[in-house]
């Protein structure tokens, strides 16, 4: 009988460990999308800023730099907003999955 009990409770505790493991798993995941959409975010930005400089730096025309600053403003805005997008989606992506398994 008390052999039962301690099995019983072998068991809890091996059902436990797993669903801490999942549970870890899948914010380690969370953590790593995260930062690669940041990483990948802070490249972008980095790469129009250089070639938005070199444009500048080549181009001597008045009206061209400020047309090119107009179209560096509209594709920053645009990359704001596809970012936002992503990351609600992501975070509601994240969150279903977590009451999912909760359930």
């Amino acid at each position: 009988m008390e052999e039962k009990k301690w099995k019983d409770i072998s068991n809890d505790i091996s059902e436990i460990k797993s669903e801490i493991k999942e549970s870890l798993d899948v914010n380690n995941i969370t953590d790593d999308l995260k930062n690669s959409l940041k990483e990948t975010v802070n490249s972008s930005k980095n790469t129009l800023s250089e070639l938005i400089n070199n444009l500048e730096m080549t181009i001597s025309d008045d009206q061209i730099k400020e047309d090119v600053k107009a179209i560096r403003k509209d594709i920053t805005s645009e990359l704001d907003t596809t970012i936002k997008s992503m990351s609600e989606k992501l975070l509601s992506f994240v969150n279903l999955n977590e009451s999912s398994e909760e359930e």
